[in-house]
Formats: structure tokens, C-alpha cells, sequence
């Protein structure tokens, strides 16, 4: 039993756990670098210590940092000022486009308003025609019969 050992219970197996070598040398060089950094006065848990930097280095960085902030400002900026100008080139486009609709809109329901007109012109002709022609030929069977009874009127056939 190489890597595993296996511990016995009269039931049958009962557990089965790796063998851990515990480095006595590695414990003991580990305790004496802390104790080490406490005498220092470093905080061994402590991952917030950045390591010391030259105040030219800080300097040079900051400066690239704040050209890179610049730099990033101004595409932004760039950027704002192109939208805007797709912005406005958008909205005119769109109110050309409403425009047009509005001005067919408009025209188709002249467009309707004027048919409508002349239908209701035309049925109003025809219904005259009609009226006129219904009293002519009611003042046709009238008068047939002037000074006595009513005539009827005969079919084509010659059939009262």
C-alpha cells in the first residue's frame, strides 16, 4: 500500500485516505521567514505593500497615465461629436421621411374625399334621372285616363 492506506474496521473498509509527508525542513524555513518580516515590521499578511518604486519612476508613470487618460478623453470625445453628427443626420432624414408620409396621407384622403364627392354627385344625378323619369311615367298613365276611370296599363303583349 504505495499511496493509500487503508485503515480496517471489522465491518470491511472503512475509509481510505492519501499519506501526506509533512516537510518538517520546509515548516521550519517558513516559520523563520515570518519571524524574520515581523522584526522587520512587515506584515506578513498583509498583500496591499506594493513594492517600492523610484518617486522619477512614480512620476514617469503618472505622466504616461494621465497621456493615456488624455488620449482616451479625446477619442470619447471624438466619438460624442461623430454620434452626434449621425444623430442629427438621422432625425433630418427621419423628418423628411415623415414628411412624405404625411403629404401622401394627406393627398390620398383628398384623393378620397374627392371620389367620394363624386359618387355621392352621381347617385344624385342618377336618383333624379330616376325621379324624373318615374314621374313622366306617372303622368303618362294619368293621362290617358282624363275624365274617366283610371286606365291600366297593358303589357307589350296586348294582355289586360
Amino acid at each position: 500500500m504505495s499511496a493509500q492506506r487503508r485503515l480496517r474496521h471489522s465491518s470491511g473498509l472503512f475509509a481510505c485516505s492519501r499519506i501526506v509527508r509533512f516537510d518538517l525542513r520546509k515548516h521550519e524555513m517558513e516559520k523563520r521567514r515570518l519571524r524574520e518580516l515581523e522584526k522587520a515590521g512587515i506584515n506578513p499578511t498583509d498583500d496591499e505593500d506594493a513594492p517600492w518604486i523610484a518617486p522619477e519612476e512614480q512620476q514617469r508613470l503618472d505622466e504616461a497615465e494621465e497621456q493615456r487618460r488624455a488620449e482616451r478623453e479625446e477619442q470619447r470625445q471624438g466619438f460624442m461629436k461623430k454620434r452626434a453628427e449621425e444623430d442629427a443626420v438621422r432625425r433630418r432624414k427621419f423628418k423628411e421621411f415623415r414628411a412624405k408620409q404625411i403629404a401622401m396621407s394627406r393627398h390620398r384622403k383628398e384623393t378620397m374625399a374627392e371620389k367620394k364627392e363624386e359618387t355621392r354627385q352621381h347617385r344624385q344625378q342618377t336618383s333624379r334621372v330616376n325621379f324624373v323619369e318615374e314621374v313622366g311615367a306617372a303622368e303618362d298613365d294619368t293621362s290617358v285616363g282624363v275624365g274617366s276611370a283610371p286606365v291600366k296599363a297593358t303589357s307589350h303583349s296586348g294582355m289586360q
